[in-house]
């Protein structure tokens, strides 16, 4: 009686998946962005505080950050020269301040007739970490 042979084929989804996976589990497999990727975890940092913190050169910093950008793990905002970055996924730092400035300074245009509550609310808003990029 002959051997029945079962070849399994993968899908292609699952292999475009799987190639996906390895590329992200290389991006995690140097300990510099692993160290990265942790001082990130508290927060919003810029490049100048990153090479501070971990005591390396700015070029390999950005370099690191980059290919974590890249594969999607971490988010950029620039602020005039400096560049900022958070985990993916995370809010800016700003936006609870912001929402809740805009917030109140709506409600104080609402309930006062004044021609400055306008001005008022810009300033809150200014205060409360500026427009989001």
């Amino acid at each position: 009686m002959p051997r029945s042979t079962s070849v399994s084929i993968v899908p292609p989804t699952a292999e475009v998946s799987a190639e996906s996976l390895a590329r992200s589990v290389r991006a995690l497999a140097d300990p510099l962005r692993l160290r990265l990727l942790n001082a990130l975890a508290a927060g919003e940092l810029c490049v100048c505080d990153l090479v501070q913190l971990l005591r390396v050169p700015q070029p390999t910093i950005s370099r690191h950050l980059n290919t974590l950008r890249s594969h999607g793990l971490v988010a950029p905002r620039r602020v005039g020269r400096f560049a900022y970055y958070r985990l993916a996924g995370a809010p800016p730092p700003a936006a609870g301040r912001l929402s809740a400035a805009n917030s109140k300074a709506s409600e104080n245009r609402r309930s006062s007739g004044r021609p400055w509550a306008r001005k008022a609310g810009r300033a809150a808003a200014t205060m409360a970490g500026g427009p989001l990029m």
